[in-house]
């Protein structure tokens, strides 16, 4: 199971462990003050005789490296930013499997669907459940709320557009899109 606290509060979990055995605490009763297994107040103990206080030190775990270089994920971003109808798709919405599909085809890389949402969100993306009634939260800018209002207004239907035709009902995605900048497309009023 993985310890929970940030970097700096696990360090000063074994900083202070370090202390309570140096102060002649029994490892059991120091695990038990700290919260943590024996097992681990014996593996940090060892790690401080061998390194000292810099063995005890947080440090980053880096993860997988990224299948895309810094360029080209700059690149993905100014191609995601121009829209999916400049990329060929019908509706101007970001799911996953189009980024996917983009990513294959502009760069040759084979991204899973389910990993390119990380790849969004380490962009500055975020993610949205579009399903044509979401209001814009930006000031200034009309959603799909505002159709809404305005086609009980005038009495009408609200129609939504997508690859598949005309739908009546709105079809829930989760979308992406930048955190500034929410995109409201493929509705419109009919009456």
């Amino acid at each position: 199971m993985w310890p929970v606290g940030n970097g700096q509060q696990l360090e000063r979990r074994r900083q202070r462990a370090i202390t309570l055995l140096k102060e002649g605490g029994a490892r059991v009763e120091v695990a038990r003050l700290v919260g943590v297994d024996r097992r681990s107040v014996r593996r940090w103990s060892a790690t401080y005789r061998g390194h000292g206080v810099d063995g005890l030190a947080a440090r980053l775990v880096p993860g997988r490296p990224w299948k895309l270089s810094a360029r080209q994920r700059k690149q993905l971003e100014i191609i995601l930013l121009r829209g999916a109808a400049a990329s060929g798709f019908e509706s101007d919405l970001w799911i996953c499997p189009r980024v996917a599909q983009v990513i294959r085809r502009r760069f040759g890389i084979g991204y899973h669907v389910d990993h390119s949402g990380c790849l969004l969100r380490s962009l500055g993306w975020t993610a949205g459940l579009w399903n044509g009634m979401r209001k814009a939260s930006s000031a200034g800018s009309s959603g799909a709320g505002c159709g809404l209002k305005k086609a009980r207004g005038l009495s009408g239907w609200l129609v939504f557009l997508d690859e598949r035709g005309l739908l009546l009902l709105p079809v829930v995605r989760r979308t992406w899109s930048r955190a500034d900048k929410l995109r409201c497309s493929g509705m419109s009023v009919v009456t």
